[in-house]
């Protein structure tokens, strides 16, 4: 079942907050980002996924260091990182996180490469990936969109220039994080 909270730590309550000052997670106050229920319909484990409302508006809590992952501005209802499926890329430092769920690379496949060679091309994969064969971010990623911000945030707390990576000649060509053949617009 989710967690119901009706008051943040201000003491206001969850719907009222996110009127005055924007969608903030009720737990850490952290800023969250609009997404589709759909998002959340597929990422939480099937026992949870009746208690999304499909006319609900979720938010995805930004604060990697918040086990809050989805909150519900009006429901109330919010979703911490034990009732996902997977791993949540900003939220959890262990090997068997996902970088990109659309095409499965672990924090732990980038780990090798770079104690191997140095550097990674996690983000030239994945974008090829996506161009070759499109991508589901929308429903695969806790996030609801494109990975590679996360990924080049990450490699970056790693000390790894994600600029300096190799990359395809060109970016997956699509905007929207949907289902999309070509990509989601990184």
């Amino acid at each position: 079942m989710s967690d119901k909270k009706n008051d943040n730590q201000s003491g206001e309550e969850v719907g009222e907050s996110c009127k005055s000052i924007g969608p903030r997670c009720p737990i850490c106050d952290a800023k969250g980002t609009d997404i589709k229920a759909v998002t959340p319909q597929h990422t939480l484990k099937a026992v949870h996924r009746r208690e999304i409302d499909p006319n609900g508006q979720y938010h995805f809590c930004e604060n990697p260091d918040c086990n809050v992952v989805y909150f519900d501005c009006i429901g109330g209802s919010i979703f911490t990182t034990d009732k996902l499926i997977n791993r949540v890329t900003i939220k959890d430092e262990h090997p068997d996180t996902p970088l990109c769920y659309c095409f499965k690379v672990l924090k732990k496949d980038a780990l090798k490469e770079l104690a191997t060679s140095g550097s990674t091309d996690v983000i030239a994969m994945i974008k090829e990936g996506m161009k070759k064969h499109g991508c589901q971010c929308e429903k695969l990623n806790p996030r609801g969109s494109c990975c590679l911000k996360d990924i080049e945030g990450w490699l970056a707390s790693k000390g790894i220039d994600p600029k300096n990576q190799s990359k395809p000649a060109s970016g997956c060509g699509s905007s929207s994080g949907e289902n999309r053949q070509g990509g989601c617009g990184c």
